[in-house]
């Protein structure tokens, strides 16, 4: 590896160790036994120990890290290579979610807040605006974008599903912002986990017709 190779790998390594050490920082607040799982109402419904927080931190981001810095040496036909930046900065968009939330978690339960999912949902929603603007001009390949077995099947569908659902990610994805940062709806959870549904659904729908029609 290159050392401009390393220096771009460096912002990956800061976000790893922030979430770690802002753990640390606030261990001694930390109640003993903290929530480890959610269900839909955004409940914790399963407890552990505190240390489960500090697995957390360090192994699903170091684990997310080392799987997509891999992804591009197993692409058999080297469309990551290919994508040049834009895979880059998905990378770092990801590594930030992933810090992002466990900060997010730490926080609250350090300060006994009930913010917790609010503030996850709201992370998510600019997941999908983001990805939603990114997704757009992408080029086929395995590893990311609406893969479905018509849109990697056939490059026109590739391409017209990546224009269509782009714009539904990014419209809902500022609609799931909007209804956390300001509560204005009483069962959030249900929209949220409704419009996720939605958009997950829609370039598998979408790509489908568009195969259909061929």
């Amino acid at each position: 590896m290159t050392k401009k190779a390393i220096a771009k790998e460096i912002p990956f390594w800061i976000l790893i160790a922030i979430p770690i050490l802002y753990l640390t920082n606030n261990w001694e607040i930390l109640p003993n036994k903290v929530p480890i799982h959610f269900n839909l109402y955004g409940e914790a419904d399963k407890w552990g120990d505190k240390i489960n927080l500090m697995y957390l931190a360090t192994l699903i981001p170091l684990g997310a890290y080392i799987m997509f810095l891999l992804a591009k040496y197993i692409d058999p036909k080297n469309k990551i290579t290919q994508m040049g930046n834009k895979y880059y900065v998905i990378r770092l968009l990801l590594t930030t979610i992933l810090a992002s939330i466990i900060i997010a978690l730490t926080y609250s339960i350090a300060n006994k807040t009930e913010t917790f999912n609010n503030i996850v949902f709201i992370i998510l929603g600019f997941v999908f605006v983001f990805l939603g603007n990114y997704f757009r001009n992408i080029k086929p390949n395995y590893f990311i974008g609406f893969r479905t077995p018509w849109t990697l099947e056939n490059e026109t569908i590739w391409r017209k599903t990546h224009q269509h659902c782009s714009i539904v990610w990014f419209v809902g994805g500022l609609f799931m912002v909007f209804i956390n940062a300001f509560s204005i709806i009483n069962s959030v959870w249900l929209v949220n986990a409704l419009t996720i549904i939605f958009l997950i659904i829609t370039p598998i729908a979408y790509s489908y017709n568009q195969y259909k029609n061929l």
